[in-house]
């Protein structure tokens, strides 16, 4: 039924035809997946085959949440065989996060669509032939005991509706960001709404459990599903604990009299505006009892256009703020554990959800600005964190200063790092909930009872079995 039992029976395409992996841009290796396996674990794992748009090499944020999936769930009985395109052409990539994909993972890579035009009038569904060719080859395979979808893009579960109804395996559908419900239940009069909610209710009544990635999404379901309620999960975010634990010991101390450090890391959406953090950042290094500021942003340029050096450049702030582009996973990790403030900024209005990269900064453990809504998921999962943190409104520059002169004063009052809560949030527990949620429909699959619905963490994970921050053996790539 899809276990493979390390040493033991290999995939037949494996045994018979060694697959050629990927060691850079332009070199191959063809090297039999077995060798990769260490032979002293005698561990029977389930796969579950995973439909995502990304994952790496790409750094999109949605590649994280499956980058830690795949990375922890051997720790709990399972192993992902991932289908996803290599990269999507306007989305950052970073090579190095290969080395973190387990070897107990095969990447299925179905190439996304090179036509301008095909991808101007068939954005994400252009890559659908290709993917479910990929998802087949797979299949056959590896033979999965699960399909596991994670979208946004949301259009990734037709795929996994459809390998449901044409193999019968169990399908959960893990929604990163909310999809439709909250236009079902507001803006369910226009032909637009009422197609793309028919579209999400066929999602909701054939998936075995649908996964919310915070509390305020998973109720938004329930409100607008009460009939399927109970296949409700919500599974935060989260990030890796290992990769923080060494980092505090590589920071510098501060010295006397040195700016302090702001940062933000990770890209500016649409809706999300920085020029009132601008504003404030000239507010409090100019004002009666001026702090001298060395602020800086990591990531690609901002998606409206906005000329952001310019901003800076007409402020007067080309000394204190610095744009420093997409720099590689690693680098922004370290960046994060020396800032004395980290600089979040959420969309607007929003109070369902929080941004992926709120949990790699609780990670960091530093106190965190927070640009937007009081009363939602952000200000819940901030408070759980256990960090000092303030929340200001987006687009008020002078609450923005307020808030940051507080935090700054809390970051050198601290004669100790606040200690982060390591298990609520880090990406190994919540694997081993998802590893619950899979066994659970599994069980349904066979016929056996379901056991206790896993909305909650039950259990403590296991300590992580060969679970480091980088694999000596390259990741598996099947060109499909």
């Amino acid at each position: 039924m899809g276990r493979e039992r390390f040493p033991g029976a290999l995939p037949r395409a494996v045994t018979y035809h060694p697959f050629r992996v990927k060691i850079s841009e332009n070199d191959f290796l063809p090297i039999p997946y077995w060798k990769r396996i260490n032979t002293s674990d005698h561990v029977e794992l389930r796969t579950v085959l995973t439909l995502t748009y990304h994952f790496p090499p790409s750094s999109a944020s949605g590649s994280f949440r499956l980058l830690g999936f795949a990375r922890h769930l051997p720790s709990h009985g399972w192993r992902a065989a991932v289908v996803a395109p290599p990269g999507l052409p306007w989305e950052p990539t970073d090579p190095g996060l290969l080395a973190q994909v387990p070897p107990e993972t095969v990447v299925y890579s179905a190439p996304y669509l090179t036509s301008r035009v095909a991808r101007k009038f068939a954005k994400y569904k252009g890559w659908f032939p290709r993917a479910l060719r990929a998802a087949e080859k797979a299949i056959r395979e590896q033979k999965p005991e699960a399909i596991f979808t994670s979208g946004p893009p949301h259009q990734i579960h037709w795929l996994g509706l459809w390998l449901k109804r044409r193999h019968g395996l169990p399908w959960v559908a893990d929604f990163r960001d909310p999809w439709y419900s909250e236009a079902r239940l507001e803006r369910g009069k226009t032909f637009e709404s009422r197609w793309i909610s028919s579209q999400e209710s066929l999602v909701m009544r054939h998936a075995d459990a649908v996964i919310a990635n915070a509390p305020g999404a998973c109720k938004q379901l329930c409100d607008a599903y009460p009939q399927h309620r109970s296949k409700f999960v919500t599974l935060p975010n989260g990030y890796d604990r290992e990769k923080f634990e060494g980092l505090a010991a590589e920071v510098e101390p501060r010295q006397p009299g040195a700016p302090l450090r702001l940062v933000h890391a990770g890209a500016i959406y649409v809706g999300r505006d920085p020029l009132p953090v601008l504003d404030a950042v000239k507010r409090v290094s100019e004002g009666a009892e001026p702090v001298a500021l060395d602020v800086r942003f990591f990531g690609p340029p901002p998606e409206n256009g906005m000329d952001l050096g310019r901003e800076i450049e007409a402020r007067g702030l080309c000394d204190r703020v610095k744009l420093h582009g997409q720099v590689s996973y690693a680098k922004a990790l370290r960046e994060m554990a020396s800032a004395d403030v980290l600089l979040l900024m959420d969309s607007p209005g929003r109070t369902v959800g929080v941004p992926a990269k709120l949990y790699e900064y609780i990670g960091a453990g530093r106190p965190i600005l927070a640009l937007g809504e009081q009363g939602g998921d952000l200000a819940l999962v901030l408070e759980q964190s256990g960090l000092p943190y303030r929340i200001a409104p987006p687009g008020d520059a002078s609450a923005i200063a307020t808030a940051l002169v507080e935090l700054l004063k809390a970051s050198t009052d601290q004669s100790d790092r606040p200690a982060r809560d390591g298990h609520k949030f880090s990406r190994e527990a919540i694997a081993g909930q998802l590893a619950d949620l899979l066994n659970r429909c599994a069980r349904i699959r066979e016929g056996e009872p379901p056991g206790e619905p896993n909305s909650e963490a039950r259990r403590e994970p296991r300590p992580p079995e060969l679970r480091t921050e980088e694999h000596d053996a390259p990741v598996l790539i099947v060109e499909c």
